[in-house]
């Protein structure tokens, strides 16, 4: 069935997607990117415990075999606060001892972090989050991360099919700060939606759930 809205003329066909009358495209100004295969650096957040807070703060994460598979002792992390925000533009742990006496009994491996001076001291058993950016093994197929759509059914992006906008489910994999991996669901060549991503979502509702049935 075809469904067609009311102030704004958008239209929305099961398979095709949604349409918009050129004007309204401008008005909304609607942007696109091409999905493209990009080195993407690989990034893993950790929760680390303080457990030394005198000459030489450390702390320890415990990750699982798989998780440390990739990793290599000197390799730096930033410090994240509860926001995920940076705490500070030169705090970086490294990371400096990958510890395997506990993967046997308990599959975990202990990372060691030398942490960075700051002006509050650490205290003992404070947990820390850090952030690993690793280096790109292999391009990836990646999207802007304004592109994708978290909704209660799934993540999506919206591909642009002829003169509509289709929305498409997704798996993720790696991100960094502009950048997520696309595992499924988009290829190479592709063209997606960056923004406005939600007023279209919103856009889709509205014609789907409440709006009016031409056949």
């Amino acid at each position: 069935h075809d469904e067609e809205g009311g102030e704004s003329n958008a239209s929305f066909k099961e398979g095709i997607g949604l349409a918009f009358p050129p004007e309204v495209l401008t008005a909304m100004g609607v942007r696109t990117a091409d999905v493209q295969e990009r080195l993407l650096p690989h990034t893993v957040d950790l929760v680390a415990q303080v457990y030394a807070t005198l000459d030489s703060p450390r702390a320890v994460a415990l990750v699982s075999p798989e998780s440390a598979r990739n990793l290599t002792v000197g390799i730096s992390a930033s410090l994240h606060g509860a926001t995920g925000q940076v705490s500070s533009t030169n705090a970086e742990a490294r990371l400096t001892e990958i510890s395997r006496t506990l993967e046997k009994a308990a599959h975990r491996v202990e990372l060691i972090f030398n942490l960075p001076p700051q002006a509050e001291p650490y205290e003992l058993g404070e947990m820390l989050n850090l952030r690993l950016k690793l280096a790109p093994d292999a391009p990836k197929v990646t999207v802007p991360r304004t592109a994708l759509l978290d909704t209660a059914l799934g993540t999506f992006v919206y591909v642009v099919n002829g003169e509509a906008f289709l929305r498409t489910p997704v798996s993720t994999g790696a991100m960094d700060d502009a950048l997520v991996e696309i595992t499924d669901g988009v290829y190479d060549g592709d063209t997606v939606v960056t923004s406005p991503v939600s007023q279209l979502w919103l856009t889709e509702l509205r014609l789907t759930k409440g709006g009016g049935h031409s056949h």
